[in-house]
């Protein structure tokens, strides 16, 4: 058995049991008919050279990286965000990989408007243990399991937060990768070589121009949608758990809100200018782009 953080897989063999953000699943054979609903969820399993197990992605936030292009332009997309019931489930898949739990939530209403993605037409409804997290929502792995669809959900986006790791480091990315490697039968060794590598580029291109100062930086993620703010006042920036402060980290530089608990948060802009970053890393999102 390995135990990877927030994820646990059991032998190398098959029928192979693992369980992901507290929820635990069997698998019979390596997964053939994979959904991947999130871009981190989809260059993942690129990575591991699966795009013919693939067949279908959504909710592509950038352009896909040109190294895995060829391969991504053979896939079918769902969806530009997440796809709706009826055209996910129409990809008959046999396995959903995601990098956040909103991907597996059953419908809810939130502020008026209709969330989530799964109903009863389908493996709803979504109650019980590894549904219930305590919130307004509930997700739907369990059901998706009982209807011999196998889920994966990135550890810094359990549902119970309990489960997440303290701090996302490289540590939690190669868990990541060596838990889906050992779903889907594929050596992972050496494609973690490579990124160690390039963690280790980045940090010493990065020092090397800073001449041993650290330069403060933030990171701006989303601007005017992301925060539940009338007057405009807030932004959305990398917080001191997440991808974003350990990208910060690895690269080398200082992240301003390394105090705040969470991967992401929302703080006042006077905050960041009192902050007086040298950097402001600006993300490009196709919904949210750096130039707007």
């Amino acid at each position: 058995m390995l135990a990877l953080g927030a994820v646990i897989v059991q032998a190398a063999s098959y029928p192979l049991s693992y369980t992901s953000c507290g929820v635990a699943h069997v698998v019979n054979q390596p997964p053939q008919k994979v959904v991947t609903m999130n871009q981190g969820a989809t260059e993942f399993l690129l990575a591991l050279g699966l795009a013919d197990r693939m067949v279908g992605t959504a909710y592509l936030d950038d352009t896909i990286w040109p190294h895995y292009a060829q391969d991504y332009n053979r896939i079918r997309v769902l969806s530009s965000s997440y796809p709706n019931e009826s055209t996910l489930m129409g990809a008959s898949p046999d396995f959903i990989v995601a990098s956040y739990n909103s991907a597996f939530r059953e419908q809810y209403t939130s502020n008026g408007k209709t969330r989530g993605i799964f109903t009863n037409a389908t493996v709803g409804p979504c109650v019980g243990t590894g549904s219930d997290w305590g919130q307004t929502w509930r997700t739907c792995r369990p059901q998706l399991h009982n209807a011999s669809i196998g889920t994966y959900l990135f550890m810094d986006a359990c549902e119970d937060s309990s489960l997440r790791p303290s701090t996302v480091s490289e540590v939690t990315v190669y868990n990541s990768m060596r838990s889906l490697g050992a779903i889907f039968q594929v050596n992972v060794e050496p494609i973690i070589q490579d990124m160690r590598r390039d963690f280790d580029n980045a940090e010493a291109t990065i020092s090397s121009a800073m001449h041993g100062a650290p330069l403060n930086v933030v990171w701006l993620d989303c601007v005017g949608r992301c925060c539940s703010d009338d007057t405009g006042e807030q932004v959305f920036v990398g917080a001191g758990q997440g991808a974003p402060a350990m990208l910060m980290q690895e690269a080398g530089l200082k992240n301003i809100f390394s105090n705040k608990a969470g991967n992401w948060v929302c703080v006042n802009k006077r905050d960041i200018v009192a902050a007086a970053p040298d950097v402001i890393i600006a993300v490009d999102a196709s919904w949210d782009t750096a130039l707007k």
